[in-house]
């Protein structure tokens, strides 16, 4: 009996060490979905009529496959990725606009799992500007770990960005995007400066720093550039495990203001990233292990992260915003303001040019405003110093600046007359650019994308069936029901000239596959997954294999996949998505977090 006992003993032992020193299982890769940003040219840019370049970055953990860009709706290229080891893919895609006029860029990409990312959207003009062109965006590395991959992360506002050797030039980013323009040909430097970040690296690589880019009157130079913050993240102790049990990994913070003094009126971003946290409270409200948040206070206000480790110990860290009031402008005027001179460079001009108010320095004013959205400037001792400001007019507009002095005001008015230019007599036939549509065959209802560019020496261009007349270039979706012949029409009086484009409407067809066994969910995710009351998120899913059906509770019902579907919870929200094979049944779940609106003291 003593033999067996010591026998048990040493083998319950042995067994205890075996789990000891075994290897900790690597926790499985997940994903949301690509996250796909455009680098160049940025929104709302107006260009030159010559090839571009369309710069994007995507990142993905499972790996970014392909990336696809569409112009005007259409699909103009797919690219694959070349190099799947990296998990911030920086891609390049050529493309030669074919007239001037208003053109949609949109870039995605898909990942190993056979899902795609939701758009990134640039809407550009072509054929509107000379000199050259350097822009780009700045992008925030939170943690410093080499890519602006996590929620927290992305565009950097209110960043200092310098031009220098081609000209001399300062601008601050919008929404994370700068650019130059009317620039001479040369090499430009660009440097970048924000309290409390520091410049980490560029995209692409090699240019150095400052940034060398060149200004070439044809072609827009496009790059991004990558800060981080002064101090990045910090660990915090991990409790030392006992004997037997699993090490517990050390939990990441890092968590700021930005920035961190405000005058009141202003805002700044609370932005925070952690890593091997179960739980994150920010003001003692549950939030996602990484994000940020806008607060514009009135008076000082400190924000608390507090985080739950995975062995349950809490680390907490405070982020403060000094709110300075402004000053108190006291010019002491008396009677009615005098305005100097309020007129216009060009009174009259031609629709989409530009003109430039000007107006000399005011006296005897508290202050001054131009209406139709240009602006106020305060006065120092009763005087506002002269100034100008460019507006382009959509038509003809009155403009007024009004000088006040307490109660006392004083105006002053100039009219710009838009002139509209008369279209072009045409002579001969016209000639059409293009005329394509998304898909040359359909399911009845299902939206197609009819897409034409540019046609010159008509009158008049219109499309049939139930279209009718249309700008160029252009697109327009439609969703026959039957077999459909969409023709182009341009007219230059008598002269015609036609492009068609049929669309096959192909009868549906109910194919029930065969399937045995248990079904496979690729994957299934709500982005974002917080929201606020009132607010959307959309749910989606990726191929599903092996399947007789797919159902997903909360009033969705039966679905296909790969697919997605926009909701509004109530309240926080898990949505179920059940896959079956006959008896056999998977099922995954999303859960949508209602977060509460802390109001502003």
């Amino acid at each position: 009996m003593k033999r067996i006992t010591l026998f048990l003993v040493l083998t319950m032992l042995a067994t205890m060490a075996m789990q000891c020193n075994a290897p900790e299982t690597a926790p499985a890769i997940t994903s949301d979905g690509p996250r796909v940003w455009m680098d160049a040219p940025l929104n709302n840019s107006t260009l030159p009529l010559a090839p571009l370049e369309i710069v994007s970055h995507s990142s993905d953990p499972l790996r970014v496959t392909q990336i696809e860009l569409s112009v005007n709706g259409s699909v103009l290229r797919t690219d694959p990725n070349l190099d799947q080891a990296k998990s911030l893919v920086t891609t390049r895609q050529a493309w030669s606009p074919p007239a001037p006029g208003n053109y949609t860029l949109l870039v995605r990409a898909m990942n190993s799992a056979s899902v795609w990312s939701e758009y990134a959207q640039s809407l550009v003009v072509i054929g509107g500007t000379t000199g050259g062109v350097v822009q780009g965006a700045v992008y925030a590395d939170l943690n410093g770990d080499g890519d602006t991959n996590d929620a927290s992360e992305g565009p950097l506002d209110d960043v200092t960005v310098t031009l220098a050797g081609c000209a001399t030039k300062t601008t601050q980013t919008d929404e994370g995007n700068f650019e130059f323009t009317g620039l001479p040909a040369g090499t430009c430097l660009v440097s970048v400066s924000k309290a409390g970040w520091k410049f980490a690296s560029t995209f692409p690589t090699g240019i150095g720093y400052p940034a060398k880019a060149a200004s070439d009157p044809n072609k827009p130079t496009a790059f991004s550039i990558v800060m981080t913050p002064d101090v990045v993240k910090q660990e915090v102790p991990v409790v030392t495990p006992q004997p037997g049990t699993t090490r517990v990994p050390p939990v990441t913070i890092t968590y700021l203001a930005d920035p961190t003094s405000i005058t009141a009126g202003q805002c700044a971003t609370i932005r925070w990233q952690v890593t091997n946290a179960s739980k994150v409270f920010l003001d003692d409200v549950q939030v996602e292990a990484s994000g940020t948040k806008r607060d514009c206070p009135k008076q000082n206000a400190t924000h608390t992260l507090r985080v739950i480790t995975l062995d349950n110990q809490t680390a907490t860290r405070t982020a403060t915003i000094t709110v300075t009031q402004p000053p108190v402008v006291n010019t002491g005027c008396t009677g009615s303001p005098s305005i100097a001179s309020f007129t216009a460079s060009d009174a009259s001009i031609t629709k989409g040019s530009s003109t430039k108010l000007n107006w000399g320095a005011v006296s005897n004013a508290d202050s001054i405003e131009i209406d139709q959205g240009v602006g106020k400037y305060t006065a120092t001792n009763k005087v506002v110093a002269a100034g100008s400001k460019t507006v382009t007019p959509a038509q003809t507009t009155t403009y007024t600046l009004t000088a006040r002095c307490g109660a006392t005001t004083a105006t002053r008015q100039v009219t710009i007359t838009v002139n509209v230019p008369a279209a072009p007599k045409c002579t001969g036939t016209p000639s059409i650019a293009s005329f394509t549509s998304s898909a040359a065959s359909t399911s009845p209802g299902k939206a197609v994308t009819l897409s034409w560019g540019a046609v010159t020496n008509a009158d008049a261009v219109e499309i049939d069936p139930g279209i009718g007349g249309v700008a160029t270039p252009g697109s327009r979706t439609v969703s026959p029901s039957q077999t459909t012949t969409y023709t182009l029409t341009a007219r230059c009086g008598s002269n015609v000239a036609t492009r068609q484009v049929k669309i096959t409407v192909m009868s549906a067809i109910v194919i029930t596959p065969k399937c045995s066994g248990t079904p496979t969910i690729a994957s299934f995710y709500a982005r974002p997954s917080s929201v606020s009351a009132g607010k959307s998120t959309t749910l989606s899913w990726g191929a599903i294999t092996n399947v007789d059906t797919i159902e997903i509770n909360q009033g969705i019902g039966k679905v296909t996949a790969p697919g997605s579907k926009s909701v509004t919870p109530s309240n926080t929200t898990t949505y179920t998505l059940t896959a079956k094979c006959g008896s056999n049944t998977v099922t995954r779940t999303a859960t949508v977090t209602l977060m509460l609106t802390i109001p502003v003291k």
